[in-house]
């Protein structure tokens, strides 16, 4: 600024140059306009960092051969995923149709053929059930699944379980120990970021490295046993589910008094 004529340095003391004019009637600050409405508090807000938005997870049950030919009267194939309340809900609609609720106790439920193929196991001969035990039986003989919403993108149903992230320790040289996370990518969580937030928050080094194997993943490295304060974070700042977190059984124990 000072080569471009805007402001005038002399040096007032030895090694220390002072500011000792500005021409106002520069071109460059004539040109210089404030955006209105620009104040130290919109900038602020704007600054502000966008809350973490997880993804919505629910889960499902797949039809596996064992219960198909139930699912088959309603139009549904081997593979098809639903939701545990649509399983009750047709569940609950052939029983009515097929008139095997007991009258006198309607906690009862006969067992017809259709339904002891499904729901009996070798050499029992059980004539009737409870709702939530046939419920529970038939639900058992499906495949589990489910069904992840990222924000702002169309659902994703998948086959199988849906995998925590997982927090392992593994010890290094002397008694120094480091935390393992894996999995973040699956609930929309950016690795470099999160390494990043643990590095300023327990004050040491992190790493991020990929998993071996094609689309594997990526692990986040941290010095020292973070259990307590990464599931915390996930927790909090990351608003998940602690159902979605495994290892927190890693965690330091408590020093007794």
């Amino acid at each position: 600024m000072q080569k471009r004529e805007i402001i005038k340095v002399k040096e007032l003391s030895r090694g220390v140059e002072s500011i000792v004019g500005i021409m106002y009637g520069h071109p460059e600050l004539k040109a210089f306009v404030v955006q209105k409405g620009a104040t130290p508090d919109t900038v602020t807000e704007a600054a502000k960092e966008k809350p973490f938005e997880p993804p919505r997870v629910v889960e499902m049950l797949s039809v596996s051969a064992a219960v198909l030919p139930f699912f088959r009267i309603y139009g549904y194939s081997k593979g098809s995923v639903m939701t545990h309340d649509i399983v009750r809900k047709l569940l609950t609609k052939y029983v009515k149709e097929s008139e095997l609720q007991d009258q006198q106790n309607r906690e009862m439920v006969a067992i017809d053929p259709l339904l002891a193929d499904m729901v009996l196991m070798r050499g029992e001969n059980k004539i009737c059930m409870k709702w939530e035990e046939l419920t529970s039986r038939l639900q058992n003989k499906m495949q589990a699944a489910y069904q992840i919403v990222y924000p702002g993108k169309e659902p994703i149903s998948k086959k199988g379980k849906l995998q925590p992230i997982s927090l392992s320790i593994q010890q290094r040289g002397g008694n120094k120990k480091v935390t393992y996370i894996t999995n973040l990518e699956t609930y929309g969580i950016d690795a470099h970021e999160f390494a990043h937030r643990v590095q300023i928050g327990v004050a040491c080094s992190t790493a991020v490295s990929a998993l071996p194997g094609s689309n594997a993943g990526t692990q986040v490295m941290v010095q020292g046993n973070q259990v307590n304060y990464v599931a915390g974070l996930l927790c909090s700042h990351y608003q998940l589910n602690k159902k979605y977190i495994t290892g927190l059984e890693n965690a330091p124990k408590k020093k007794k008094k």
